[in-house]
């Protein structure tokens, strides 16, 4: 289990909110648990949960497209409407060595990257880090970020897109 403060993302008023993730880092994500976590705050109470099989999760390649410099590939995990559209991305995403996500800003929403395998450089604003399997980084809105792969091995980190 990984608890993540969200004194940095706290909304109207309410304080003192923590956000448990729980990951199985086999073939099954407690999935619909993390986007309820992530939403609590701006949720509605009759929410209704859904189970998604893997057979059913899309998977996406993306090449030298926009802000990804190299390949990618994207386990759509939940779109945005199956998460009532409270957040635009929550995806397992592969980042081979050598590519990259250039740094990007995120404006009315902010995100959430948690490395499940290998080792990234990562920037936040103005500083930059390495991460490894475990490590979490949350960007905020009006904040920038990158991710790139320098390590030889595929990194694969869950990236979730929360609106503002």
């Amino acid at each position: 289990m990984l608890e993540i403060p969200l004194a940095h993302c706290v909304r109207d008023g309410i304080s003192n909110v923590k956000l448990i993730v729980h990951v199985k880092c086999k073939k099954s994500f407690a999935i619909p648990e993390f986007v309820y976590l992530c939403t609590l705050f701006r949720t509605p109470p009759n929410i209704t949960t859904m189970i998604k099989n893997s057979q059913d999760i899309r998977v996406e390649t993306v090449e030298n497209s926009g802000n990804i410099e190299g390949r990618i590939s994207k386990n759509i995990i939940l779109t945005p409407s199956e998460m009532l559209e409270r957040a635009s991305m929550f995806n397992i995403i592969n980042l081979p060595s050598g590519s990259r996500i250039k740094e990007h800003p995120h404006v009315e929403d902010a995100e959430i990257y948690y490395i499940l395998e290998g080792e990234a450089e990562v920037t936040d604003n103005d500083r930059t880090a390495i991460m490894h399997a475990g490590d979490v980084m949350f960007t905020g809105n009006g904040d920038r970020h990158s991710i790139a792969n320098h390590s030889g091995k595929d990194v694969k980190f869950l990236a979730c897109i929360l609106r503002m």
